[in-house]
């Protein structure tokens, strides 16, 4: 008789803990953000001049809008994006720089002669320049390849990844 009744308190107390337990989690989850909420998270580049923020003269060559791709020279898909980019065309359809992040030189002219066994035109002809590992950092870009789109007057309208299909 007293296991029972040792047992009945046992089960009297986990569902008092249990009851506990859900209280609390159900108060948490009524303080988190609802999914309808329309928080928007804005990148910190966003309305800011690229010219103060990367110091890339050819980047700027013409007054036009300009998407620029930032790639890693170790990023396979910052390669195959790239590639598609140049023989799909969009390069030509909008301004378009390219800067590849590279630790030195050699490994910059590595990437590059891979790139020119890779694409079906004059590689001289796209806009692609190194960016030094100091400069990336000015960027707050941490995903590859990213793609910043600036105005004509060189103010950033967005910065997007390639899940955002930026093109």
């Amino acid at each position: 008789m007293v296991i029972i009744f040792l047992l009945f308190v046992v089960w009297i107390l986990f569902t008092v803990c249990v009851i506990y337990f859900i209280n609390k989690m159900h108060s948490i989850n009524s303080k988190m953000p609802k999914v309808e909420s329309t928080f928007e998270s804005k990148h910190v580049l966003i309305d800011k001049n690229i010219n103060n923020i990367i110091t890339l003269e050819q980047i700027r060559k013409n007054n036009k809008d300009q998407l620029i791709m930032i790639m890693s020279s170790t990023c396979k898909v910052c390669h195959d994006t790239f590639i598609q980019m140049i023989n799909n065309g969009i390069h030509k359809d909008r301004s378009t720089s390219f800067l590849l992040l590279a630790r030195n030189l050699d490994e910059y002219k590595n990437s590059i002669n891979v790139i020119r066994k890779d694409i079906n035109i004059d590689s001289e002809s796209i806009n692609l320049h190194p960016i030094s590992p100091e400069q990336f950092q000015k960027l707050s870009v941490y995903i590859f390849p990213s793609f910043i789109l600036t105005d004509d007057k060189g103010i950033i309208k967005s910065v997007s990844t390639l899940a955002d299909n930026p093109f």
